[in-house]
């Protein structure tokens, strides 16, 4: 835990963003490298009936860690990802949902 779920990007992109994530995620959410799960979700975007349209969008699954530090998370994964996709003025969505630790369980027992 935290969990990024990552859309709109190719696989080895995200595979490369693992790399390049970890150290700074560590940081900032205060937690060792095997606690963060990055996740490639294959998906196709439409738009008015025809293929295409989409642009990266990277979900963030975590216990709240306070505004400070999401606007940063959200602001180191945007650069990475714009990083990896080779244009700045790539739009990355940043989607974060804070889980409630009574509704996260790991091994039966939650936090």
């Amino acid at each position: 835990m935290p969990h990024l779920r990552v859309r709109g990007l190719a696989v080895e992109h995200v595979q490369a963003l693992s790399k390049t994530l970890s150290a700074p995620l560590c940081q900032l959410f205060d937690c060792p490298a095997d606690h963060i799960t990055i996740e490639a979700i294959p998906s196709t975007f439409f738009y008015q009936g025809q293929e295409g349209g989409g642009y990266p969008m990277v979900e963030l699954l975590w216990f709240d860690r306070g505004l400070a530090v999401q606007d940063q998370v959200a602001r180191l994964i945007t650069e990475a990802v714009q990083a990896q996709s080779g244009a700045k003025e790539t739009d990355v969505a940043v989607i974060v949902t804070a889980l409630d630790p009574r509704h996260y369980y790991e091994n039966g027992e939650h936090f």
